[in-house]
């Protein structure tokens, strides 16, 4: 069980790729090979089966620890110790506060199985799992302005700044020295700080954007220059924008070679951007520990 749960959270946590559209996903599968009625009530009456769920969390705490050197809660509830075993389980929830993942910071992070019954199988000869239904996962994370602005200062956002500044270096247009973003009054804003060589100086541009949910992405919409005496329409400019965006950059952390993720809504309350969506591991996925 050690090695199907530490591969498990690998997979959850770790990868990289594009976002994608949604998967081929209909359904929860009904229970099936369970362990005998009677097996799973003695389990539970005997107390085996709470022991294996503890023992579990135990394990993929550890393991999170491990990948991301942040604390998490868990909460797994399984048929049996039998059924957790051969990997056939009722439910996962992890989640955590204040947390540093590699260099993208959230306040809250929370992931939860959808289906009441998943089915997992770990092949111990080549170190694999095969998963024999669709693993689907609902995700809900928090960031607040203090958090984006920290995830803007990691070495793989700032490579973003450098791409776009070739542009503008190798055209003589502009420079991007500084970006960041303010949240006030559930408005969000993207702040420059830039150079214009053919011009000389420095200058500041505060963009305000509306932050929507096209085909599964998080985009700039309705981009506007924010002055408290005028407002100038730059919605040409939202590719660039969108190209810089802070957000979409946060949910690499999600991203996975295995996975279809999508994000279905975002919200502003309480200065604080809410993103939820899915993460679909479809049927018949193989994964391999390497």
């Amino acid at each position: 069980m050690k090695k199907f749960l530490i591969l498990l959270m690998s997979l959850i946590i770790t990868g990289g790729t594009s976002f994608a559209s949604p998967s081929s996903f209909v359904g929860c599968a009904a229970p099936y090979d369970l362990s005998s009625g009677i097996g799973r009530t003695l389990a539970n009456a005997t107390g085996s089966n709470l022991i294996a769920q503890q023992v579990a969390q135990s394990l993929i705490k550890r393991q999170l620890k491990k990948e991301s050197g942040e604390k998490f809660k868990v909460k797994v509830s399984s048929y049996s110790m039998a059924d957790l075993k051969a990997g056939r389980f009722k439910s996962l929830d992890i989640s955590g506060e204040n947390l540093d993942l590699d260099g993208v910071f959230v306040s809250y992070l929370d992931f939860k199985t959808l289906c009441d019954f998943n089915y997992i199988v770990f092949d111990k000869n080549t170190n694999s799992m095969f998963f024999k239904e669709a693993f689907p996962m609902s995700y809900s994370i928090v960031m607040n302005e203090n958090d984006l602005n920290k995830t803007m200062n990691s070495s793989g956002y700032a490579k973003l700044i450098r791409d776009v500044n070739g542009l503008g270096s190798a055209l003589n247009l502009f420079k991007i020295n500084d970006t960041h973003v303010k949240i006030h009054n559930n408005q969000f804003f993207y702040v420059f700080d830039y150079s214009l060589p053919f011009l000389g100086g420095h200058y500041n541009m505060i963009v305000e954007a509306d932050l929507k949910v096209i085909d599964g992405n998080i985009e700039f919409k309705n981009t506007k220059i924010a002055s408290k005496n005028f407002s100038i329409d730059i919605s040409s400019l939202s590719k660039v924008l969108n190209y810089l965006n802070p957000l979409e950059f946060s949910l690499n952390i999600l991203e996975n070679n295995n996975t279809t993720m999508s994000v279905r809504n975002i919200t502003l309350a309480n200065n604080a951007i809410n993103v939820n969506g899915t993460l679909i591991v479809d049927k018949n996925t193989v994964k391999e520990q390497k």
